[in-house]
């Protein structure tokens, strides 16, 4: 889920690159307490001391809600609230039902 949710905040693409090169130069290796983050954000060229702050030295949770959701023509308002403290980046699959009935999924109806 970590890395899942790192995708999030740099793309899921630029952590699977960075997580084969960090498998890569570490192999056969040993790691210390602290390598994987420092390798990641180096590699990923982002500082991301709280995210690894969060997610390896912290009890909290991620722990988001939708309180509300409004339709007014063809526009949705999906309301997403985080109610935990740990930060995290907004998933939301989006699914609707075109003319025909038909189940759709994402941005646009067939």
């Amino acid at each position: 889920m970590m890395l899942s949710m790192l995708g999030g905040v740099v793309s899921d693409t630029a952590v699977q690159r960075a997580m084969s090169d960090y498998a890569k130069a570490w192999r056969f290796k040993h790691r210390r307490r602290g390598t994987t983050p420092f390798y990641m954000s180096t590699a990923l060229r982002v500082d991301l001391g709280w995210f690894w702050n969060y997610w390896l030295y912290t009890t909290e949770a991620v722990n988001e809600s939708i309180p509300d959701v409004t339709s007014k023509g063809n526009k949705t308002i999906v309301t997403v609230r985080q109610d935990g403290q740990m930060p995290s980046p907004v998933v939301l699959k989006c699914s609707c039902a075109n003319r025909e009935g038909d189940q759709v999924d994402g941005r646009t109806a067939g």
